[in-house]
């Protein structure tokens, strides 16, 4: 099993890694990413090729966060049938360990899965999550550094 992690100080970098990394990969890769470092609530899904908004409309002015979290575990649902068809080898690309995960849900089931069946599998970690993400992947996480190639050879293993 191989569960590697990318974190960066920079607003919206590991989502640019990993977009960049998924599309370097397509068409052999499972992924859920951010497509715009602009806008991480509209998720790119592979391999069927999805754009998966995850905002729901708060109104004008809300302080409130928009993440639409029905829609999150719909994405979830999506790629976790996606990836029961494929071959256990294929790499599997997440946009991010966030709060969702941190309190149980969002793609922590998807991550399981993956693992379970033997996907290689890298994702974002913000430092706020660090913590909780550590809690439950435990001695199998492996901080990885940005660097694309070094990325692409920890998927193939």
């Amino acid at each position: 099993m191989r569960l590697g992690y990318v974190q960066s100080a920079k607003r919206g970098m590991t989502d640019r890694l990993l977009t960049e990394l998924a599309l370097s990969l397509r068409p052999d890769v499972a992924a859920l990413v951010s497509p715009d470092p602009q806008d991480n609530l509209l998720l790119h899904l592979w391999p069927a090729d999805l754009r998966w908004p995850i905002r729901q409309d708060l109104g004008r002015g809300a302080a409130a966060c928009t993440l639409d979290s029905t829609a999150l575990e719909g994405a979830v649902f999506r790629l976790s049938q996606d990836l029961a068809r494929l071959p256990c080898n294929v790499p599997v690309i997440l946009n991010k360990f966030g709060r969702q995960e941190a309190e149980g849900h969002g793609l922590r089931p998807l991550i399981a899965q993956a693992l379970e069946v033997g996907h290689p599998i890298i994702l974002g970690v913000p430092t706020q999550t660090e913590a909780a993400f550590h809690a439950f992947a435990g001695p199998l996480a492996e901080k990885l550094d940005h660097d694309i190639q070094g990325l692409i050879d920890f998927l193939r293993g």
